[in-house]
């Protein structure tokens, strides 16, 4: 532990308790905290013990890894122990549970928060401000970059759908939101049980060919080829303004999808500690009211959007409106599935302007079989791609833990610390990332005067890999890590930063 450190600031300890030979003590009773709760321990590790009718024991020296963090001011705080000890053998007895303080001569000073270690204790401390700070996160959360391109989309499918009547927009918009919600409902019950990383679904190829096929669709619908609406059985059970729901309903899905590869403080901080929690109901409570956050600024865009579409009244007119429409949605799928079509992006984006050029120069054409023939013609095509962009792996790709001590070591001899960008190969944001800052000539030259750095690629999924990603805590990408020569977590970052944020971010850790 370090003779000095601040509130806020990662910390991570080993504690040995000495078990004298020929005694042992009972997991069950094993119990570390700090007096006063001076320390919030985040996770606590032990080693694996022997399995007995009475309880798994261990003995000797036990090894007692704890990371957390100081959330109050105090002089030489206080590590209170409690265990049972047990003699063995054939007439072995147990003591009555006990605790034995140790006091860590530590000076724990008081240290500026980050944002997402205040979201973090908000989380812990109410109920109700917890959901108003979601709240307000996900109102923030949908002027990310990841959900620019959702906006014209928004006024295109709800402008088109509610025939310029404000009640109608807002209705549709609702749904949209629902969609959102949704999402994110699953995307926190996925965290509160697995507690692993959203993004590297999210951003995986077989989810960017679904999200094109999804929008080259939308397209197809605005362009007159066919309609998307809920089957005939169901919609003669609704009323008519219900039409149109259900493609509000899962473009919301997908626009959940979308932004959550932006992970930014609030959602990552969020989405960790429901994982940590392993509460479905926190998580599903939760992510929910994050996502209607989100919804606020559809909301107000989607029932607006009828107005801007009603005005033009000709009915020659409001087709090329839909046209319009329609040409946004290919330009969204072709955005959204440039990371994977690589060289071959401008021969895509013919195949998949042909169906807007055929629904304008041939009407005739336009029919719901055609439709469904385009819409294979450049799906198929879009799932070969993946494979002919196949990209080599770069960056570390194995033996994660003995690259980063070696690194840890080397920082330390050097007086330096440790930089690691965990990223994979699909990951358009770590994409950014390479191409603008790590190429950058001064973010250069700070790395290879003060760094030691490190690149280690993900994309595979290993049980070396998954603990690595645990350990440290990555549930997006990229993350980028800050490490002192004595393995302590000094700052961390997520998503793509430019040079001058990186360099600013990095400047005076030590």
């Amino acid at each position: 532990m370090p003779a000095k450190t601040k509130t806020g600031e990662p910390v991570l300890f080993n504690l040995i308790i000495d078990v004298p030979h020929g005694y042992h003590i009972t997991k069950e009773f094993l119990t570390v905290k700090f007096k006063n709760d001076t320390f919030k321990i985040d996770k606590m590790l032990t080693p694996e013990g022997k399995k007995t009718s009475l309880g798994e024991i261990v003995g000797g020296k036990v090894n007692v890894t704890i990371n957390g963090k100081f959330v109050k001011t105090v002089k030489n705080p206080v590590i209170e122990v409690g265990y049972q000890a047990c003699t063995e053998g054939e007439n072995a007895m147990c003591f009555p549970p006990v605790t034995q303080e140790i006091k860590t001569g530590v000076k724990v000073e008081k240290g500026k928060l980050t944002l997402d270690q205040r979201v973090a204790g908000a989380l812990d401390s109410s109920v109700m401000l917890a959901l108003i700070l979601i709240f307000i996160g996900g109102i923030l959360a949908s002027f990310t970059p990841c959900v620019y391109p959702v906006i014209p989309l928004t006024m295109a499918y709800v402008g088109a759908k509610s025939e310029g009547n404000k009640l109608k927009g807002f209705i549709i918009s609702i749904a949209l939101v629902l969609g959102i919600a949704t999402t994110y409902s699953i995307l926190g019950i996925i965290s509160a049980t697995t507690g692993s990383a959203f993004g590297s679904f999210t951003q995986s190829p077989i989810f960017i060919v679904f999200l094109g096929f999804i929008f080259i669709a939308m397209g197809l619908s605005m362009f007159g080829y066919y309609d998307i609406q809920l089957p005939y059985t169901w919609n003669t059970k609704l009323q008519p303004k219900k039409k149109g729901l259900i493609g509000a309903f899962l473009m919301g899905m997908a626009t959940g999808i979308l932004a959550a590869p932006c992970v930014g403080p609030i959602i990552v901080v969020l989405l960790t500690w429901v994982a940590k929690t392993g509460s479905l109901v926190k998580g599903f409570v939760y992510l929910f009211d994050f996502a209607l956050g989100m919804g606020v600024l559809f909301v107000l865009i989607g029932t607006f959007s009828g107005v801007l579409a009603s005005l033009p009244k000709a009915g020659g007119w409001m087709e090329k409106v839909k046209y319009i429409f329609g040409i946004l949605f290919i330009v969204a799928a072709l955005l959204f599935t440039k990371p994977i079509l690589g060289k071959y992006f401008y021969l895509f984006a013919v195949l998949f302007f042909l169906p807007a050029l055929i629904a304008m120069f041939y009407h005739k054409a336009v029919s719901k079989k055609t439709g469904l023939i385009l819409l294979i013609l450049i799906t198929i095509p879009l799932i070969g791609v993946n494979f002919l962009t196949a990209k080599k792996e770069s960056g570390i790709t194995s033996n994660y833990a003995t690259h980063i001590s070696k690194a840890i070591e080397k920082a330390k001899s050097e007086n330096k610390i440790v930089v690691i960008d965990f990223f994979t190969d699909w990951c358009s944001a770590c994409e950014e990332l390479e191409k603008y800052t790590w190429s950058n000539d001064d973010v250069e030259n700070y790395l290879d005067k003060n760094a030691v750095f490190l690149k280690l690629n993900m994309t595979a999924k290993t049980k070396e890999s998954q603990e690595i990603l645990k350990k440290y805590n990555v549930i997006g990408y990229p993350t980028v890590i800050f490490i002192n020569g004595d393995g302590k977590e000094l700052k961390r970052f997520f998503g793509f930063v430019k040079p001058e944020k990186f360099l600013k971010t990095a400047e005076g850790l030590k």
